[in-house]
């Protein structure tokens, strides 16, 4: 009927007006932590593990829907300095590109573990396919995508991870991609690290 064409165009419009203004928030961030410029960052002291707990809790509507196991971290409570917002904002990416890339019925995995130098790594595992190695350097450019076809079906906006790298070069921490081949299938981790002394 009209009424539910008029119904399924507007979602259609809701969504990609929502869409587009996440991008436009996103380049914003993104070109004020490439000018140096904008709000310095806001450190703080606070606590990862509680924020990865509820990124995955936020998620788990989708994990369901598609029979996707995550694996969350410890709850023990592990306390880094970095600016809260942001490093969330690093995670929700990690969280959805791992969400984007995973197939049906697979893993997502995420940890906190310490690491030398008195930090600790934050990973995001998702078991699927992996990235071919000439492209793993180039996944931080903005709007660099690596299988065309496969991005398109999620509506991926293709400036998330150079948004992650931006934050990560400002906190002057590090960050970056493997992939993984194990006994229990392939996949690929996203990691970044943060001081917690």
């Amino acid at each position: 009927s009209d009424l539910a064409n008029k119904d399924y165009y507007c979602e259609v419009i809701e969504d990609e007006a929502q869409k587009m203004s996440d991008l436009i928030k996103k380049m914003t961030m993104l070109m004020q932590l490439e000018a140096g410029g904008g709000d310095p960052l806001l450190i703080e002291r606070f606590d990862i593990a509680e924020l990865v707990i509820n990124l995955m809790n936020k998620n788990e509507i989708r994990f369901a829907q598609r029979g996707i196991h995550p694996i969350p971290p410890d709850p023990t409570p592990v306390y880094v300095w970095a600016d809260d917002y942001l490093i969330e904002n690093v995670l929700t990416n990690y969280l959805s590109n791992a969400l984007n890339h995973v197939e049906d019925g697979g893993r997502v995995q995420m940890r906190i573990f310490p690491v030398d130098g008195g930090r600790v790594r934050v990973t995001v595992f998702n078991s699927g396919s992996t990235i071919p190695d000439e492209d793993l350097p180039r996944v931080w450019e903005s709007f660099y995508k690596v299988d065309k076809a496969r991005t398109r079906e999620y509506g991926g906006t293709g400036i998330g991870l150079s948004v992650v790298a931006a934050i990560m070069k400002a906190h002057k921490m590090p960050f970056g991609v493997y992939n993984c081949h194990g006994d229990d299938g392939d996949g690929v981790e996203f990691f970044i690290e943060l001081e917690s002394r």
